[in-house]
């Protein structure tokens, strides 16, 4: 009988450790974008983002998102007014050479009339 009862009380205490410290674990894990591995803390809500420097909290990665977007918006606007000085340039002397082509083959007829 005692060692029924010692049974069951370890069987018991086994069970209620598992469920204290095993099942649920402090993190939820899932996938973003069936990519990167998350890890959601069930008692805070923070969430990290598995990368190859470690796990990264997700507000940290938002705003290094943020800094690469705007760095990348600053480079895209700087290139497109390299980009249309270029092409006004390439026009431009195009039609100046053009015209003076026109210019000198216009004085050519001028001078055999």
């Amino acid at each position: 009988m005692k060692k029924e009862i010692v049974r069951y009380s370890a069987i018991l205490i086994l069970v209620i450790l598992i469920g204290l410290f095993v099942y649920p674990t402090v993190y939820k894990y899932d996938k973003l974008e069936q990519k990167y591995p998350v890890r959601i803390n069930r008692i805070t809500g923070n969430t990290e983002v598995l990368r190859n420097n470690g796990w990264i909290d997700v507000d940290a990665t938002q705003s290094e998102i943020d800094k690469v977007r705007s760095e990348v918006d600053t480079d895209f606007k700087e290139f497109k007014k390299q980009l249309t000085q270029e092409v006004i340039n390439s026009v431009k002397t195009d039609v100046v050479n053009s015209l003076q082509k026109d210019i000198s083959a216009s004085e050519k007829r001028i001078r055999i009339v």
